[in-house]
């Protein structure tokens, strides 16, 4: 098997336009011109791709004239990686924001992106300590008091934060 080979599909939403390698490289399709020499094939090419400030690999795609600024990840995962439960968001499983190698992308769900977001120590912003005053025992990080208790994230930040009436021993620790 040859492994200089690109694999290319078309861009979802841009199927005529574009179409994305299992490397990432978003390239403009061959499209025929007419001139008035007669008919010529005008070749696609690689378009530029940036790293925007949230870290991301984008490249910018137009439609209509108008411009999109779109995601790599995103491109990749709708063209490569199967979606059969209409997940929403593509996480990057090793935390690598340009690392878009397939076999790093996965469909996930916006809860499931953040839950990952926190076990691998990615988003640590809200991480306040919670204690168990029933038991004494103490969590990380409300993710984790959640998780392990098996409490819905956003119960357990209801409670904590005085949304709704607090049913649990759980508290922040100061």
């Amino acid at each position: 098997m040859n492994t200089d080979i690109e694999v290319w599909k078309p861009v979802v939403g841009f199927e005529e336009q574009y179409e994305i390698s299992l490397n990432g490289i978003v390239k403009r399709v061959d499209k025929m011109q007419v001139t008035p020499s007669g008919l010529t094939i005008k070749k696609g090419k690689a378009l530029k791709t940036r790293i925007n400030n949230r870290g991301y690999v984008e490249v910018r795609l137009s439609k209509k004239g108008k411009q999109l600024g779109t995601f790599i990840h995103i491109l990749l995962a709708k063209a490569f990686i199967p979606n059969p439960h209409n997940k929403p968001e593509v996480n990057h499983l090793n935390g690598i924001k340009t690392d878009n190698s397939i076999d790093n992308l996965e469909w996930c769900t916006h809860a499931e992106n953040i839950r990952h977001a926190f076990k691998t120590g990615l988003n640590n912003k809200l991480c306040k300590p919670i204690i168990d005053t029933c038991t004494g025992k103490t969590y990380k990080s409300l993710i984790e008091a959640a998780t392990e208790l098996s409490i819905n994230y956003s119960t357990c930040r209801n409670y904590l934060g005085g949304y709704i009436k607090n049913k649990t021993c759980l508290e922040y620790l100061n």
